[in-house]
C-alpha cells in the first residue's frame, strides 16, 4: 500500500524536504480539473500510457492511488481515470527513491551536455568527458536493452539542459513505444514554451521537473546569471495551467548560501499555482567536483543512487552517475551491449566499495 504521509513535508531521505501540494497528497478525493491542454489529443496520449502502465509492475502503486480517487468515474471522463493512474504511478516511484526501496528504481539518460545558464553549483568547466547530443537510434537502442527491466521511472537529465536538444519529443517517442516506465523531463524551464510542451507531452512525457533557483530575479541572476529567470517563471505558470493538475508538475529547488532565505517563499508560490511538490536539497560537492559549502561529512561505503539507478550519457556510455565528469567509471554501452552485460560489470566494481571509486569524494547523500 502506498504510504501518505501524515505531514506535508518530509521525506525519509537525509536533508531533503518535500512540499507535497494539498490536492495532489489528498487520499479520499482527488481534485482534477477538466484538462486544459488542447483536446482529445493530450486526453488520448494520456490514456494510452496509462494503458502500458497497466500491465507494468508500476501497476499496483498506480492502481492503490487510482482507488482513492473516486470521484475520477463519477466525471466519466477516461482521461480523468488516466490522469489519476499515472500520478499515482508517480507517487510510488517517488515513495521508492525516498525510502530507498530495492529494485530498479530509475535509468537517467542524458540528452545533451549542453547548457548555458552558468549556475553556481554546477562544475560544469570540470567536464572533461566528450560532450554531444543523443541520436533517436541511440535511444531506442537504450529502450530495447532496458524495457525488460521495467525501470519505475525514466528521467531525461543528466549534465546538460534537456530541452536544448533538438529533437527532445524524438527521443521521447523512442522511449515510449517499448518502455512501460514513466517518462518525465528535468528542465531549467527557460526552453520550456507552450508549443515544446505539448509536443513532449504528446510524445510521451509524463511528469516534469522544473529547476527554481530563488523567488526574485535579482537571487536568480546571482545563482544562473544565464538564466531568462522571467521566461522560466513563465514557463512554468504556463505548464502547470496547461496539465491542471492530470500530470505531476514538481519544483527542484537547490538550497545555498545565496538563496536559503528565499525558500519559503518558492515552496508557497509555485505551490499555490498547481506545483505537485517543492523539492528542496541542500547544494553538493557533486561527486567532489564543486567546493562544498560546509565541511565534507565522512566518506561512506554505500550509495543507494548507485545501486537502484542507471545513468546512461548522451552516447550511450554507463557511469557512475552524471557526476562522473570525466567518465572513469565506464560500465559499458547501453546501445551495444546488454542491460545484463552492464550490471555485472557494475557489481564487479562493487566488491571493491564505493570507497575506491569517484564516489568516495561525493557528499550528495551526507549534505
Amino acid at each position: 500500500m502506498i504510504r501518505h504521509w501524515s505531514t506535508p513535508g518530509f521525506f525519509r531521505m537525509p536533508s531533503i524536504s518535500v512540499s507535497w501540494s494539498p490536492n495532489f497528497r489528498r487520499k479520499r478525493r482527488c481534485s482534477i480539473a477538466v484538462l486544459s491542454m488542447n483536446s482529445s489529443k493530450a486526453a488520448a496520449s494520456i490514456s494510452a500510457r496509462s494503458s502500458s502502465l497497466r500491465g507494468s509492475p508500476l501497476m499496483y502503486t498506480a492502481a492503490m492511488e487510482s482507488s482513492r480517487c473516486s470521484d475520477d468515474s463519477a466525471r466519466g471522463a477516461s482521461a480523468l481515470s488516466d490522469s489519476a493512474f499515472i500520478r499515482g504511478a508517480y507517487r510510488g516511484f517517488q515513495e521508492a527513491v525516498f525510502t530507498r526501496a530495492p529494485g530498479f528504481a530509475l535509468l537517467e539518460i542524458e540528452p545533451t551536455t549542453r547548457c548555458g545558464a552558468r549556475c553556481a553549483f554546477c562544475p560544469r568547466g570540470a567536464l572533461a568527458r566528450p560532450g554531444g547530443e543523443m541520436s533517436r537510434d541511440g535511444a531506442r537502442r537504450i529502450a530495447a536493452a532496458t524495457a525488460p527491466s521495467a525501470p519505475r521511472a525514466v528521467l531525461l537529465s543528466g549534465f546538460g539542459e534537456p530541452l536544448l536538444h533538438p529533437d527532445l519529443p524524438g527521443i521521447v517517442r523512442e522511449l515510449r513505444a517499448p518502455l512501460s516506465s514513466l517518462i518525465g523531463v528535468v528542465t531549467n524551464g527557460e526552453e520550456l514554451s507552450e508549443g515544446l510542451a505539448g509536443a513532449l507531452i504528446d510524445a510521451g512525457v509524463d511528469f516534469f521537473h522544473v529547476s527554481v533557483p530563488a523567488a526574485t530575479a535579482a537571487t536568480a541572476r546571482a545563482i544562473a546569471p544565464g538564466l531568462d529567470f522571467a521566461a522560466v517563471e513563465r514557463n512554468l505558470a504556463n505548464l502547470l495551467a496547461r496539465t491542471a493538475g492530470h500530470l505531476p508538475v514538481a519544483v527542484n529547488f537547490v538550497v545555498t548560501a545565496a538563496n536559503r532565505a528565499e525558500k519559503a517563499a518558492v515552496e508557497r508560490a509555485w505551490r499555490s499555482r498547481g506545483a505537485c511538490a517543492v523539492y528542496a536539497g541542500p547544494v553538493h560537492n557533486r561527486g567532489g567536483f564543486l567546493a562544498p559549502e560546509a565541511p565534507a561529512a565522512a566518506a561512506r561505503d554505500d550509495c543507494w543512487v548507485y545501486r537502484h539507478c542507471l545513468f546512461a550519457a548522451w552516447d550511450g556510455t554507463v557511469l557512475a552517475c552524471c557526476h562522473d565528469l570525466a567518465g572513469l567509471e565506464d560500465y559499458g554501452n547501453l546501445a551495444r551491449d546488454s542491460l545484463a552485460d552492464v550490471l555485472a560489470r557494475r557489481e564487479a566494481r562493487l566488491r571493491y566499495t564505493l570507497a575506491g571509486i569517484m564516489c568516495r569524494r561525493c557528499d550528495f547523500y551526507l549534505a
